[in-house]
């Protein structure tokens, strides 16, 4: 499950699953789990954007995932609830790239002019048995400062 470690990003801070490692770069917090040749990543990102309508922007992040991958293949779109920051959207891909099948999924949350974005990369074999780490590093992300229910 997950420690009570907790690392911060500019607008965020966020629980570090047992078993994963930080890496990343600025502006983002990234965690590495366990695994063999391709080890699952979930990248967090919080930034400030235009307020737009978050149906709005799961359309354009659809299109994006199309254009940078015209192989990829948008599995779903999900209502996905959050403590916080309310209604957002899970967004599943997948593709096949060097004979594995790869998947991406993406929860979105906008609240004002603040974005928040959680992306997953990991083998699509791998997807279950890292879901439960993924969902405690979705539902522990706050706004800066503000504990961990």
């Amino acid at each position: 499950m997950s420690e009570r470690t907790t690392a911060e990003l500019e607008l965020v801070t966020t629980t570090v699953p047992q078993g994963w490692r930080q890496t990343g770069r600025p502006g983002e917090l990234t965690y590495s789990g366990i695994g063999g040749s391709r080890p699952p990543r979930v990248s967090v990102q919080a930034q400030t954007a235009t307020a737009q309508p978050i149906e709005e922007v799961s359309l354009q992040i659809m299109s994006e995932v199309q254009a940078e991958g015209p192989q990829a293949l948008v599995l779903t779109c999900d209502v996905w609830p959050h403590p916080v920051w309310g209604v957002g959207r899970l967004i599943q891909s997948a593709r096949v790239q060097d004979g594995q099948t790869l998947a991406h999924d993406l929860y979105l949350f906008v609240a004002g002019e603040k974005r928040i974005t959680f992306h997953v990369d990991c083998l699509l074999a791998d997807l279950l048995s890292i879901e439960e780490d993924v969902a405690a590093i979705v539902a522990s992300t706050r706004p800066d400062g503000e504990e961990s229910r």
